[in-house]
């Protein structure tokens, strides 16, 4: 028969084995890395969306601020941000509604944010 002293130590023994491999882990656990910083978007350049408004042909139906003299066929977006927000307005410019005339547009998203910027300051 075992004693009260050595099944004491049998579970100090053995409470220090089965903890190792749980004190190891947590010793030798790999680092996490960083997440990587995000980098702040760069600001929209109304002056370059005004440029590519006409550059990506929306004056060729679309009259705006600068361009009273242009189409007619699409609606007037002069107040456009008087009723609409800026990331409804983007949307809308990538993917139209059904059936709308108007091309989905497919250049770079930093040319759409140009242009979304330009019709948004023309309030």
């Amino acid at each position: 028969m075992i004693s009260r002293s050595h099944r004491a130590w049998i579970g100090v023994l053995a409470a220090g084995v089965l903890s190792i491999p749980v004190l190891s882990g947590a010793i030798a656990a790999p680092k996490k890395k960083a997440p990587p910083k995000k980098t702040a978007p760069k600001k929209a350049d109304p002056k370059a969306g005004m440029t590519a408004f006409k550059t990506e042909g929306c004056a060729g139906c679309h009259k705006a601020k600068d361009y009273p003299m242009a189409g007619e066929v699409g609606p007037d977006l002069t107040d456009i941000a008087k009723e609409h927000k800026a990331a409804d307005v983007a949307a809308y410019i990538k993917k139209p509604k059904a059936g709308s005339v108007m091309p989905a547009f497919k250049g770079p998203q930093a040319t759409l944010d140009n242009m979304t910027a330009y019709l948004m300051n023309q309030k």
